[in-house]
């Protein structure tokens, strides 16, 4: 689709208005305005709505009334209407670093055969230290599936489709496991492109393993790769080197 929009930014929120501004200043921060924003509101009932209206950035804004049905149908709605050659994903309760979706950019351009660029997650707490994650005090900052850590070319999304809707959880992993499955390069940026704030709404906390649909998420790929007749049936394949790098 030939479009002069650079990026396309999608953002789903509900009841966003503790941590939405610190989201919003990090994506004018580091969007131009060749940039859009693509904001899916999924029924927030707090001061969403007007934090939303009273941001003026210098980049394209487009709010939609999400379905009410969660982040993954909220982030297929923006990737529908995303016009961006590249698309990264945001939620309202993170925040980039500066100069995070130039870095990711500048690597896309000089790499015309890597389709995914992914920077490490450092994790940001809301908690008090008594109740917080172990891995938060172990492993402040990290390489790990977020989305907002990553910037994908558009067109990873016409091969390998949108996000799976029969999941509630993991759909980020599924993503990227179709991403591999594919073949498409992705490039590991070895700095922080995502603060992830760890606080008492996060949809994951206190989830346990089996209730996050990782299992499942990995039986699925079990299953395209048997259909594929991939003789390599690991769900997690090695990426072809670039440049010295490799995930």
């Amino acid at each position: 689709m030939p479009s002069n929009i650079r990026l396309s930014v999608i953002l789903p929120v509900k009841n966003g208005q503790r941590h939405l501004q610190a989201a919003l200043q990090s994506i004018q921060s580091n969007c131009v305005p060749h940039d859009e924003l693509i904001v899916i509101d999924d029924g927030s009932t707090d001061d969403t709505a007007n934090l939303l209206h009273g941001y003026k950035p210098q980049l394209s804004v487009t709010v939609l009334q999400g379905r009410g049905q969660g982040p993954i149908y909220a982030r297929n709605d923006g990737l529908k209407l995303a016009r961006g050659s590249y698309i990264t994903f945001l939620d309202h309760d993170d925040y980039w670093p500066a100069d995070r979706v130039q870095s990711h950019l500048d690597v896309l351009t000089d790499e015309p055969n890597t389709f995914v660029v992914t920077g490490k997650t450092q994790y940001v707490s809301d908690l008090p230290d008594d109740i917080r994650p172990e891995f938060f005090r172990d492993w402040p900052a990290i390489f790990h599936v977020h989305l907002g850590a990553s910037t994908f070319r558009r067109t990873v999304f016409e091969e390998v489709g949108f996000f799976d809707e029969s999941l509630r959880y993991s759909e980020d992993h599924d993503l990227f496991l179709r991403i591999r499955e594919a073949g498409l390069r992705i490039y590991p940026w070895n700095n922080v492109s995502l603060y992830y704030r760890i606080h008492e709404t996060n949809m994951t906390l206190n989830k346990q393993l089996s209730e996050l649909q990782l299992f499942q998420v990995i039986q699925k790929s079990l299953a395209r790769r048997r259909l594929n007749g991939s003789r390599n049936l690991s769900p997690f394949p090695k990426n072809t080197p670039l440049t010295g790098e490799g995930t």
